[in-house]
Parts: structure tokens; sequence; C-alpha cells
């Protein structure tokens, strides 16, 4: 109401018209009140929808705790002395007592050099030097500040500071980043000026590095055909004469190989062999230079450290702050060594921290069972479950007396999903074999209301009893008949496959994309570059055998990471790539035609590149569609019964592969079904969320659309008492004017008489 109309009102009638007009606006506004109220009510659903889905997702996690079933046989790990070690066991540790004995702490290597008068000063040295393998370049202005921060930067293994012992002694402190003999600190002058040595890092004492047998090798390099200094990264590779035998050879690692070194060593010293050798190590194929004595062990005399930088021979350490050393433990009297003070491969399942060497002290590390961790997941899983059965059941109740029903009183999304929580708890459950069991046989039984109660005697008894079978009858497991299937997962899609599991059928085997050289009966007769991938050249050299050009094809592939690998078939060079399928492919072109006497691995023409394959498996699941990548069958998602079952198949040959059983427990059931139920697109909670909020919309816009028609009204009304007040002055004017009208008459005639 304006101010205006405020003054207007009543004016003419005398009418409470603001009253009037409140009292009417009141009835106008009694739907608006009802949909209010049912708003409220909505709002309380909405809330409660929230809240039992909230609910849901806090019992899923419970029940996917339980359905791995690595969960259900926990061990517990103690120790006699806590001072001495610390230990950790894992699913896998063998129940049992060990006894223990810490001989002997890992510790890391830590060598010092000698007095530098100023460490912001140039130390005037210049070329490489090698760190654990690693090349560092020093110029002639690097300062020992410098140094130290260049070696640190080159992340070999070394922590390297400076050790301010006064204004005028500063020593450059090199320290192993990892404890332990294997990972002792190496350093190598692989220049003419001695660097270390003249730092006072190395002693100058010059000694065999690698003896073997009448000889001694070289350090192990990655391509025997690649020069020194490329294959160490030299900025500045040494050069010079060294003496074999008292014997001269030159040898300049710029440009030689050790394929180079060797053959100028057997055409040029008399009484020594040198060969280049082969080892894999971690399935890595690296090369060694071995030089060998007709008589012994040849003299070796150096020059410009070129024999040092092959790893031939080695210089002592002037100063070792601290050495080396491995972990010792006995165990069960037998001594075992590591290189840190953390051991987790010498018991399996059990991780043990060394904290203290105490040598000839014995204790006892126990491994026992952890039920208790079990029951305590288990009675969180019954907890969780009862709080959403116990909102469930709130929400559905009904009282006679006030004939009045709980908020979702017969609301079907909740009456599903009390059918569906309870279904997947009571529900038989069959594992491989055809034997079926109810969570019953474990303690846990259905109670009023839907909770479930649970007999922790009964649970433990099962534990101890069998703790497999327990996870079975809670968890999603799979199992194969035969080694070439394998199960590898599940989706809340698939179904359980009961006691008559799934056959594996495959059409198809997978494999992976493999190239084949034509006949090589006599080796490499040609001398041949191959380009993997575009951009990755090799040459193979003619007079080159089969195993020789594999491993230098193996070598190439390591040093650049390539996932093939070169094996000899026969009279045939071959070529697999590690993966299998598709996906998987090598590309390779050849400097030679196809015919040419070469490996015809490449096109046709030269230059011209050869692709070859993987292949995926192809078959079926339980009769059903499924997908093959590489050696993995996954069941199509529109499947009635193996609908996202992914299995591995090994096997070679087409046919029936085996038999996959999918045991669904009780907490796995669960979990997928809470899945489904709370799926943002399709759940049946979701439906019922979305239904909720769309009443609550509509109801809104039924609030707005009679909100409009009431301020409507009023404005309405308004006018029409206004315009009522109007009319009514109007004739109050005219009836005062007829009056006064009439009395003038009444004057007039009175005179006249």
């Amino acid at each position: 109401m304006s101010l205006g109309t405020s003054y207007i009102q009543g004016l003419a009638s005398g009418l409470d018209t603001a009253s009037i007009i409140e009292q009417m606006t009141e009835i106008q506004r009694r739907p608006i009140q009802r949909m209010e109220a049912q708003r409220s009510t909505l709002t309380d659903k909405l809330t409660l929808y929230q809240s039992i889905n909230a609910s849901l997702s806090a019992l899923r996690v419970s029940a996917q705790t339980l359905s791995t079933p690595s969960n259900f046989i926990p061990r517990t790990a103690s120790v006699s002395d806590e001072d001495l070690l610390a230990v950790a066991a894992t699913t896998t540790a063998q129940i049992g007592s060990y006894e223990v004995t810490v001989e002997s702490l890992a510790q890391a290597h830590k060598v010092a050099s000698g007095t530098v008068a100023d460490s912001d000063e140039a130390l005037g040295y210049s070329g490489d030097i090698l760190i654990n393998g690693t090349t560092v370049s020093v110029e002639s202005d690097d300062t020992l500040l410098a140094l130290r921060d260049a070696i640190n930067d080159a992340d070999a293994g070394v922590s390297a500071t400076i050790l301010n012992v006064d204004d005028d002694d500063h020593r450059l402190i090199l320290s192993a980043t990892t404890s332990g003999v294997e990972n002792a600190v190496e350093l190598v002058d692989a220049n003419a000026a001695g660097i270390l040595e003249g730092l006072g890092l190395l002693d100058g004492a010059v000694t065999a590095k690698n003896a073997i047998t009448d000889g001694v090798q070289s350090d192990a390099f990655t391509n025997p055909a690649q020069a020194v200094a490329d294959s160490l990264s030299l900025v500045t590779a040494p050069s010079g004469t060294v003496r074999i035998g008292g014997q001269d050879i030159v040898i300049d690692l710029e440009t030689d190989t050790l394929n180079d070194i060797r053959d100028r060593i057997n055409s040029t010293v008399t009484g020594v062999t040198a060969t280049v050798v082969s080892e894999e190590v971690d399935d890595e194929t690296t090369y060694r230079l071995q030089i060998v004595g007709d008589t012994g062990t040849p003299a070796l005399e150096d020059a410009g450290n070129v024999l040092q930088t092959l790893g031939v021979l080695k210089q002592g350490f002037a100063d070792v702050r601290q050495a080396a050393q491995d972990a010792t433990v006995t165990i069960d009297n037998l001594t075992v060594s590591r290189s840190t003070n953390s051991m987790d491969d010498v018991i399996t399942g059990l991780s043990m921290e060394l904290l203290e060497a105490s040598p000839g002290e014995a204790f006892t590390v126990a491994v026992q069972p952890n039920i208790d961790s079990v029951v305590t997941n288990i009675q969180s899983f019954v907890s969780s479950y009862n709080s959403v059965m116990g909102m469930v059941t709130a929400a559905q109740s009904y009282d006679s007396d006030t004939d009045t029903g709980g908020v979702m009183f017969g609301e079907a999304a909740i009456l599903t999903l009390e059918n569906g929580l309870h279904g997947s708890i009571a529900g038989m459950i069959t594992v491989p074999g055809g034997d079926s069991a109810l969570l019953s046989s474990l303690g846990i039984r259905s109670a009023a209301g839907g909770a479930l109660t649970l007999n922790t005697t009964t649970l433990r008894s099962a534990l101890e009893d069998d703790p497999n079978a327990v996870a079975r009858l809670f968890g999603t497991s799979g199992e194969a008949d035969t080694s070439e299937i394998a199960y590898v997962r599940s989706t809340s899609d698939t179904a359980d496959s009961g006691a008559g599991g799934y056959q594996v059928s495959i059409t198809q085997p997978a494999a992976q994309a493999a190239a084949a050289s034509a006949s090589l009966a006599s080796g490499i007769t040609q001398t041949e570059t191959l380009t993997f991938n575009g951009s990755r050249p090799i040459t193979l050299t003619a007079g080159m055998t089969l195993s020789e050009a594999a491993e230098q094809l193996n070598a190439w592939f390591t040093t650049y990471t390539l996932p093939y690998e070169a094996s000899v078939d026969g009279d045939q060079l071959g070529i697999a790539h590690e993966n299998y399928g598709s996906s998987f492919s090598i590309e390779v072109s050849s400097s030679l035609d196809d015919g040419a006497g070469g490996t015809d691995l490449g096109g046709s023409t030269a230059g011209d590149v050869a692709t070859y394959t993987g292949v995926d498996v192809v078959g079926t699941i339980n009769g059903e569609a499924a997908t093959g990548r590489g050696q993995y069958l996954t069941g199509a998602s529109t499947n009635a019964t193996t609908a996202g079952l992914e299995v591995k198949v090994t096997a070679t040959a087409a046919g029936d592969v085996g038999t996959i059983w999918l045991t669904k427990g009780a907490a796995g059931r669960l979990a997928d079904y809470i899945e489904r139920a709370t799926d943002t697109d399709a759940g049946s909670l979701a439906y019922g969320i979305e239904g909720v909020e769309n009443d609550i919309d509509a109801l809104d816009d039924d609030i707005e659309t009679v909100e409009e028609r009431v301020q409507r009204f009023i404005a309405d009304t308004w006018d029409d008492f206004i315009q009522l007040e109007v009319k009514l002055g109007q004739a109050s004017v005219l009836q005062d004017y007829m009056t006064g009208q009439l009395e003038a008459l009444t004057r007039n005639f009175s005179s006249n008489d």
C-alpha cells in the first residue's frame, strides 16, 4: 500500500480498508501455506535422503575393505628387544618365530679431500672426472664451491659438502647417499691433469681394478661399438701411449671403441689376448674389455689416466672418513647382509629396521595372526550397516495410534533400498567347488528392524579355523582351473558365476609384434643399418654371428629404452615387442633392399618402413561377447552375466582354455549394490532424490505463481476500494450540494409566503 493510499482509505466510507484487504489476502494465501508445508516435508525428505546417501558411502567403504581377501589374513610381528630392531608384518608373512642377532649396521662411504686454502678461489684444474660412472666436467676457473655444486647437480649418488676446518683449511667431503659396500663412492680421474689426485681425494697408488684369471678387465659398457668418450659422456677424453706387457700401444678414448682397443691390442701386443665379453645383469647386456696374458697378468703402465678411465686400473682413496659397510644380521644361525638397515626381502612378508648393532646378542622375532584387526573391521561393517538400516527403518515407520507415517513411509526408492541391502547380506554364498554358506555361520544374524547382530566368539573361531574361507564369504574373488587364464578384476555389473563357473574360449590367442629376418645361415654377410621408429639407427657389421648381432641389438634397445628384444631362432634373427596386442608395433627400415643379402627386416626397398603389429586375444566368456586388449579379455558392458569381467589369457592355441569362478561374498555384493543404487545417472536412490528435488522445484514454481496472483489481487482490491472511496466522496459532495439547494428552495418559499 502506498503512502497516498493510506490517506485515502476510509475517507468517505469510514471503513478500515487495510484490515479488510489484509484478511482477504490471508484467504488468498492459504494455498501458499499448504504448499509451503508440503515443501517443508519434502525438504525433510531430501535431507534424510542425503543423510542415507552419505551413510551408504561410508558403508560401501567398509564393505570394500572386507571385499579384499588379503584383509582376512593380517599378521602382527613383535620383537623381544625393541631397542635393536623394529618389525612389521604383511599378510604374506608366515606364522612362526626367529632368533635374530644384529651384528652390524649399514653405513655410507665418506671420503675427504686434502686442504684447500680458499674455497672461493679458482682451482686451476681442467678436465673430466667420473663419480660413480657419471661425468663431471671441471673448468680451470672452477672454485671448490663450484666443484661441490657441480657434483651435487650431477645426481651421481654422492653428496658433496665443504668442511671449513679453519680460515685456511677447507676440505671437500664426498658422502655416498646410500649405505652399503656396493654403493661405495667410486672416483676416476678421466683426465691427464690428475684433478682428484691433486685435490687429495685419491692417493696416487695404482692397482688393478677388475682382476680376472691371468689378467684384468674394464668397467662395463653398454655398447662395444660406441666411442668410449660417447659412452661416458666425456667432454675431453684422455689419450696416450700406455704399456701392456712392456709394449707400447696408443689409445685415444675420444674415438676408440672397446672393439677398436681389442683389435689394436691383438695386432700390436704379443703374449697378450684381448677380447670383448658380454654379460647379462638385471636383463641388461653390458660389455667389458678383457686383457689376459699368456703367462699371467701382464704388466700395465698408464698414461694420461687412459686405463683408469676404462676401469682397468684404479687409485686408492687418500682419506677415508667412514668406510662403506653393509648391515649384517644372523637369523636362525644364518648370516644375511644388505646394503641398508631396512630389510624387507629377507623373511617373506616381514620388514625389519635395524636400530642398533649388538654382536652376539640374540633376541626373538615372532609373527602371529592378527585376528583382532579382522574382527574390528567386521564390527565396523556391522555398525555401518545397522546405521543405514536404522535410518531406513525410522524413515518408513508408521504410528497406528496417530495414523501417521514416517517421512518416507511408502517411498518406493527406500523400499527398494531396504530390500537390496538385506538381499545382499542374507543371500546364500556359493564358492568354487559348489560349497555354500550363509553369514550366520560366522555369527552374523538378522535382528528386528533389519539390523545385524555379531557373535564375536563364533567369528573368531571361524577366523582361527580357516581365514580364507571367511574371506570368500565376504569378498570378491576369482579362481581358475588352469594356468592359461587368470582372474584380473570385475565390476558391480558382473554376476556371481555360481558353482558352474564361466567357460573362457578363444578363437585367436594374443601375440606380440614380431619380426623375423631372412635365412642367415652364414650370419651377417652384408653391413646393414637398421633404423627403429624412424630415429634409432644401428649398424650390423659383416662378419657378425647372429648371436653377436642379437647382443648388439639388445644393447642398443637398452640404451634407447626401446621395448624390444632380439633373439636367434635357428638361422633367423628375430625381434619381438615386450608387450602383447595391436596397440604395440615395431617399425624398422633398412639400408638394404630386400634380397640384397641383408636381414630383410625393413621394407622391400631401402629406406622403406616395415611395420610389425601385435595381435589381441579374441574370444568369449560364458559364451558372451568380450573385447580383447593384448592378453586381456573383458566382458562387454551389455552382457547379462560377465559385464566388466576381465581375464588374462596366456594360452597360445585357440579353443576352450579353462573355467573361471567368480565368487561375490556378502560385502562384495553389498558394495556392488550400493554402487548401483547411488549411481548418479541410473541409481534407484538417485532417482528418489531427483524426484524429491523436482517436486520441490515444482512447488517453488507454484508458490511463485500463486504469490504473483495474490500480489495482483492486492493491487486490484486496493484499486477497487480507492474507486469506491472516490465515488462515495463524489456522492457525498453531490448530496451536500443537493441538500444545500433544497435548503435554499425552502428558504425562498418561506420568504415568499
